[in-house]
């Protein structure tokens, strides 16, 4: 199948709650290695910069500190589980949350997966799709755009795949819709919030859906 080009038509950092708490929780949970800085990849006339090691721990505040290690341990107590039983997909799927909750979609995807080998429930896989769509856009923020296409695409075919399905999902259109309106493809995504409010004409999830309609309303 031949892939949609991808055009990201929103600010990514607009609805990226707690990123100061992911990105120092990356930090400490991330294998640690000595950088050096070349002068030569400095531009001309910039001074020498000396060698930093990265390895050095960030300063934190008491409360911050204790709520990185209790996630840490949470994390590896969920792993563990995992490893010591392959079927237990409620552990699978407690990893993939948990990196999920502090964006590290990238890292979050491979779990859901191991999750839905086991169990393969509705809500799991429009997670899936959410984490594969914010990863590409991440990796779209990084530069790294043939990898962002990538994921998008597969969080488009998840989501397509997930509302064959379950066509009377709401969550899914909703889902469905955001990234359709945010690659570029807004009739696509009307249709989609339009579906989605009609299956949920007076909870949460329609109210979401009909926000976003007003605001493409608006935009027209």
């Amino acid at each position: 199948m031949k892939k949609k080009k991808i055009v990201l038509s929103f600010d990514p950092k607009s609805i990226f709650f707690g990123m100061a708490f992911g990105l120092i929780l990356g930090y400490l949970i991330s294998p640690k290695q000595e950088t050096e800085t070349p002068d030569t990849v400095l531009p001309t006339g910039h001074p020498p910069v000396e060698n930093v090691d990265s390895s050095e721990m960030p300063v934190l505040d008491e409360e911050t500190a204790k709520q990185m290690n209790e996630y840490k341990k949470e994390l590896d107590s969920w792993k563990e589980k995992w490893e010591n039983d392959n079927e237990n997909w409620m552990a699978a799927l407690r990893v993939a949350d948990m990196y999920y909750e502090v964006q590290f979609y990238d890292r979050s995807i491979p779990w859901y997966q191991k999750a839905l080998n086991e169990n393969n429930v509705r809500e799991t896989r429009n997670d899936m799709a959410f984490a594969q769509f914010m990863t590409g856009v991440t990796k779209r923020e990084a530069g790294f755009r043939e990898d962002s296409d990538e994921f998008i695409s597969d969080s488009i075919e998840t989501l397509e795949s997930l509302l064959s399905d379950y066509p009377d999902y709401a969550t899914a259109w909703l889902t469905y819709g955001f990234v359709m309106l945010n690659t570029g493809q807004q009739e696509i995504a009307k249709n989609a919030f339009l579906k989605c409010s009609d299956l949920d004409p007076s909870g949460a999830v329609g109210d979401e859906a009909r926000s976003f309609l007003d605001q493409i309303n608006t935009d027209e």
